[in-house]
């Protein structure tokens, strides 16, 4: 009989008590052996509701059993560092949560120690762990539309409740709500784009091998001084420009959208996952070629196949999933440097 992969999770808070244990506990093999989060009340819940027999306020404890293989970091943002840090040097491979980090430094920190001690960190973007993704992905790496010329993102949701301090309509019936001040606080890494726009850019950073160089970011704000919305113009080293637009003014009961339009030398990708409306098209000289996803956009977001490839890194087969700390790196490095332009106003270089 094969052993249970062991799991550490650190951060039992709204997101992961909703969408990450439920799942855990339903693997057969898996066993949830630690849990961290503060409140003596609310961690003594989760400790007896999902049986696990670890349970700490303090992250290194809850990270410092030597039967552990993997651990999963839902901390808020600028909790994600530390943490993330301590599970890598105690050689797990980890989950954590987007944004990776809240500063370029601090994600390159994680990259190189990831690739020091060979574990993987992933990044659970769920759009990123599905098939037309992949399917994309495969288009491109192909040379299906050649050399890549132009990118064209835009991400919409309804989340003005959430990043102007009032917090989350749909989960006032869940077990915990969403801390006000992770999204909500400028000084806690709040704002639209930590928080959604970092879905867009680790999604086009899957489909698209390139170094982000510099940008220019406007934006518009919340009532707590946080971005509603994001407006990028960003170039690469490797001479591709691109337009990165992040906004959270969606009605409620709107399902996000995320669109993305690849140009190249030979062709473009347009990906689209708005419900009723999914598509995966190449347009190529001479024909279109049209990837079945109808009814498999917005609707099908999930972060259990991201669990699914850290067991698998856990058993020591690590999926190529494009979802990984390279991707996290990235999209950080855009995100902080989206951040100082609309601070500085002005074209800001990302390091």
């Amino acid at each position: 009989m094969n052993k249970k992969v062991n799991i550490a999770v650190i951060g039992a808070g709204w997101w992961c008590t909703e969408f990450h244990l439920p799942y855990l506990s339903s693997l057969n093999n898996v066993n949830i052996l630690s849990v961290c989060r503060f409140g003596k009340k609310e961690l003594s819940l989760v400790k007896n509701k999902y049986r696990i027999e670890h349970a700490s306020e303090d992250f290194k404890e809850a990270l410092s059993y030597k039967e552990l293989d993997g651990a999963i970091i839902a901390t808020p943002h600028t909790a994600h560092f530390d943490c993330a840090k301590e599970a890598l040097k105690n050689k797990l491979h980890i989950i954590v949560e987007k944004p990776m980090t809240t500063s370029s430094k601090l994600a390159k920190q994680l990259y190189l120690l990831s690739k020091k001690n060979r574990k993987q960190i992933i990044i659970p973007y769920g759009y990123n762990f599905t098939h037309y993704m992949d399917k994309a992905r495969q288009f491109i790496l192909n040379g299906k539309i050649g050399k890549i010329k132009h990118i064209d993102g835009s991400m919409s949701s309804g989340t003005l409740d959430l990043f102007g301090g009032k917090g989350l309509l749909e989960a006032k019936k869940h077990t915990f709500q969403p801390l006000k001040s992770t999204w909500s606080n400028p000084n806690k890494a709040g704002g639209y784009g930590w928080g959604q726009t970092s879905h867009l850019l680790g999604a086009i950073f899957k489909l698209v091998n390139a170094t982000p160089d510099k940008l220019f970011c406007m934006h518009l704000n919340s009532p707590t001084k946080v971005d509603y919305t994001n407006a990028v113009s960003m170039n690469f080293k490797e001479n591709i420009t691109a337009s990165i637009s992040g906004c959270a003014y969606l009605p409620k009961n709107k399902e996000e959208h995320i669109e993305i339009k690849i140009h190249g030398s030979k062709g473009a990708l347009f990906l689209d996952i708005e419900p009723n409306r999914e598509r995966l098209t190449l347009k190529i000289e001479g024909k279109n070629i049209d990837y079945n996803m109808k009814g498999e956009g917005a609707l099908t977001y999930s972060t259990n196949p991201a669990i699914d490839a850290l067991v698998s890194a856990c058993r020591g087969k690590v999926i190529d999933h494009g979802s990984d700390e390279n991707n996290g790196y990235k999209t950080v490095q855009v995100l902080d440097a989206m951040y100082k332009s609309m601070k500085s106003g002005k074209v800001e270089k990302i390091v």
